[in-house]
Order: structure tokens, then C-alpha cells, then sequence
């Protein structure tokens, strides 16, 4: 089963300043959007119960989560936004969904798993 949610991306890019040890005429990107995908992966070993979160399209293509921690730290979500990827400048997007959304698929997914 997926899901979809709408994600928010930035871009980062700078110039790396040898002398002082340091990024330089760094700038980011306008926010952008993108719609992902979320889906629960079980395990690949079996007898492993592990499951995870996977958010299908980010920048890395695959951020995943596992399962069991999300919704134990469920109640410890305050935060507007969840980041999936803090970015890496000149590289890989920041890219982050809100929170309230995200908990509303999690809560689905786990009805969903509680029923089978």
C-alpha cells in the first residue's frame, strides 16, 4: 500500500573558500514541491519483523525510517515540518513533508497493520 504526500524541497549551492576553511556565496533555492510516495517495507530477511517507512522519490530515492520508532515517538512529533533530508550543499536537496500530514499516514498505516 502507498501513499502520497506533498513534499518541500531546497536547494543549496556554494563555493568552497580554501583559505578560510569554509563554504562561501552560499545560496538556497526557492521552495519547491513534489509529491511523494510512502510506503511500508517489510523486511528482506526472513523472520525479521523489522518493517520501515519509505519515502519513494526524495532525493536520495529512498529515505527510509524504521516503523516501530516512528510510532513510538509519535507523541514527540511538535515540529511543523518532518525533515527527511537535511541536505547536503552542492549535492542532495533538503527536502521535508508536514508533520501533521505525515502523522495522518502513519496513523493509517498503522490501522492498516493492526487489522492483518
Amino acid at each position: 500500500m502507498e501513499f502520497e504526500i506533498i513534499s518541500y524541497w531546497t536547494y543549496e549551492k556554494g563555493k568552497w573558500d580554501y583559505n578560510k576553511n569554509k563554504y562561501v556565496e552560499r545560496t538556497i533555492s526557492e521552495v519547491k514541491e513534489k509529491i511523494l510516495k510512502i510506503r511500508m517495507d517489510k523486511s528482506l530477511y526472513k523472520n525479521d519483523p523489522t518493517q520501515t517507512i519509505s519515502f519513494i522519490g526524495g532525493p536520495t530515492g529512498y529515505e527510509s525510517y524504521y516503523f516501530i520508532d516512528l510510532i513510538k515517538n509519535f507523541t514527540d512529533f511538535t515540529d511543523d515540518d518532518f525533515c527527511i533530508c537535511g541536505g547536503t550543499i552542492n549535492s542532495w536537496a533538503r527536502c521535508w513533508v508536514k508533520t501533521k500530514d505525515f502523522k495522518e499516514i502513519l496513523n493509517q498505516i498503522q490501522e492498516n497493520n493492526n487489522e492483518h
